[in-house]
């Protein structure tokens, strides 16, 4: 991961905060992974639900691009967020995909 990479999570993770959480809480965060097509999402989905992900595929028909959504209960931590992309891209990249970011709805009820 590069200094642009880390800068870009360390950006969205002020912007969750921003927008308010409980970081002394665990929330689902969600890793977007862009891969090439259904069958290289389904092995890419099978790894990652290996180490404690849900995920799901889905096709976007505007962009015409996959995408894996992998998503796991975790605290908003950057330490633990990069080290996910770092582990998730890592995975992706043998089927021909790469981390693409993550995001979350959250965790204030």
């Amino acid at each position: 991961m590069n200094n642009t990479e880390k800068n870009a999570t360390q950006e969205a993770i002020d912007n969750i905060i921003a927008n308010g959480v409980n970081l002394k809480k665990q929330m689902i965060v969600d890793f977007f992974i862009n891969v090439s097509n259904k069958k290289n999402g389904g092995l890419i989905s099978k790894e990652v639900k290996k180490i404690g992900f849900d995920t799901k595929i889905e096709f976007d028909a505007e962009y015409e691009d996959w995408t894996c959504y992998c998503s796991k209960k975790i605290f908003l931590d950057y330490n633990i967020i990069v080290n996910i992309e770092i582990i998730l891209d890592k995975i992706a990249r043998k089927y021909n995909g790469n981390i693409d970011g993550f995001g979350t709805y959250g965790n204030l009820d």
